[in-house]
């Protein structure tokens, strides 16, 4: 069904992530990536239908590593993954190639309503006038552009 990379520094969170996949999604690979440079690498070398990117990792960034794979495959949907509220950050990440935003607070199910939209290509719609992101109303899914 879906091949899942789940790129986070924080051992705890993968497991986190790759448990409520296997819960909701029952994808058929989940892999995992604990910095920038090996999901670079992993994203290069292997067919991903979605990449979960946290946005703070030690060595390159998750915006850096957003563009790096957005380079190599721009239509791989990227779905940076963090604790910061949307409204701060997301506007930076849609600009940078990423087809959404979830917040790290937010409900599981929220996560898993995203990689279900960036693999079927659906984008949500939604005009947000204080933060100029687009995604759906009153949740952290904050923005798509697919």
């Amino acid at each position: 069904m879906y091949r899942v990379l789940i790129v986070d520094d924080h051992a705890a969170v993968r497991q986190g992530v790759r448990q409520v996949l296997s819960e909701k999604l029952h994808p058929d690979v989940q892999g995992e990536a604990s910095n920038a440079d090996e999901a670079i690498e992993m994203t290069a070398h292997e067919d991903w239908d979605v990449v979960i990117l946290d946005v703070n990792m030690p060595g390159k960034s998750g915006l850096e590593a957003l563009r790096a794979m957005k380079r190599q495959n721009p239509r791989l949907p990227v779905i940076m993954f963090s604790v910061y509220p949307p409204e701060q950050v997301a506007q930076r990440f849609l600009a940078a190639g990423a087809c959404g935003y979830v917040s790290k607070g937010g409900p599981a199910e929220e996560l898993v309503q995203a990689i279900r939209k960036a693999v079927s290509g659906q984008a949500a719609e939604r005009s947000d006038e204080s933060s100029g992101v687009s995604g759906p109303p009153e949740d952290s899914l904050t923005a798509w552009r697919l």
